[in-house]
């Protein structure tokens, strides 16, 4: 018999109960945080069931020299592979709950490697951490602390990311799409209409100052978090169906893409204003200042 989400996440913590009480008591963990569909916090817009995983992120307090940074974790994991203790799980496993086998994912961290300011969190993380994690264990306080530091940094790279998605629909939404049909066949405008469908859901989150969530939500979430309205969704839900092999449907969801960003205020694809925003970006791509134009007055 199906279970409720709550029955079914209150059963999934009830089976991790033994690991998470084990990981709290060792000495090494700076903190422990359930995270995604498996915390049980207010603002998580994603929802626990029986086709989840479990996901539970374990920060380690691992001594490390500045020098042994490195842009990957996995490489100063390796420098530091001595210090990293034994008891550590595999990132992945299942445990047995009542439905069957559950799969548990590990997010593992060392402290010392986050507070590093040369890491840099991406949105995601950022979205999970602040919105989608529940607080096991920090001691101190001092991973919130870090959570909210990080978030401010990306937070401040978000209006470069608007622009340049805002720049991107402007070619991928008609142009683009098209140019490929007519080259490779209608397989390939469908493949690139598909990105721009993810760039317009992108740029929405952006544009609401918000941190793009994980791609298995930030669809749904549109409506949820009140970022577009049923209607709109629709519209949206009739660019995303698709014949893969047929031009004239290429043609129809380039019209619902177009007809969705026509309906959110400051979404442009084509136009005059959609030739504004291109040279106002590329003016950021380039080394010099602009010197010349094109006939039609444009910068370049």
């Amino acid at each position: 018999m199906h279970r409720t989400p709550n029955a079914a996440l209150e059963l999934a913590r009830e089976a991790m109960s033994p690991l998470l009480s084990e990981w709290i008591a060792k000495p090494e963990v700076q903190a422990l945080y359930i995270l995604s569909s498996s915390a049980d916090c207010p603002d998580n817009p994603t929802c626990f069931d029986e086709e989840s995983d479990f996901d539970v992120a374990v920060v380690l307090d691992i001594p490390m020299q500045v020098a042994e940074w490195r842009p990957h974790l996995a490489d100063t994991c390796q420098l530091i592979s001595d210090r990293i203790p034994s008891w550590v799980p595999r990132f992945l496993f299942h445990v047995p709950v009542p439905w069957g086998s559950m799969e548990v994912n590990v997010h593992q961290l060392i402290y010392q490697y986050e507070c590093d300011p040369r890491t840099a969190w991406p949105g995601e993380k950022c979205d999970t951490y602040l919105h989608k994690s529940q607080v096991l264990h920090d001691r101190g306080g001092s991973f919130q602390e870090l959570i909210h530091h990080k978030a401010q940094a990306a937070r401040s790279q978000l209006d470069l990311e608007r622009e340049r998605l805002a720049n991107r629909i402007t070619w991928d939404v008609r142009e683009m799409s098209l140019r490929q049909s007519r080259r490779l066949g209608p397989e390939a405008g469908h493949y690139l209409l598909n990105l721009a469908v993810d760039e317009v859901i992108d740029c929405i989150y952006a544009t609401a100052g918000q941190f793009i969530p994980n791609r298995k939500w930030k669809l749904t979430q549109l409506v949820s978090r009140g970022f577009i309205t049923e209607d709109q969704a629709e519209i949206l839900h009739q660019a995303i169906r698709c014949d893969p092999t047929c031009p004239s449907d290429l043609d129809r969801r380039v019209k619902a893409l177009e007809g969705f960003c026509a309906s959110i205020d400051g979404f442009v694809t084509s136009g005059p204003e959609a030739q504004q925003i291109r040279s106002h970006y590329q003016r950021r791509l380039q080394l010099r200042g602009s010197r010349c134009a094109d006939p039609d007055g444009t910068a370049w």
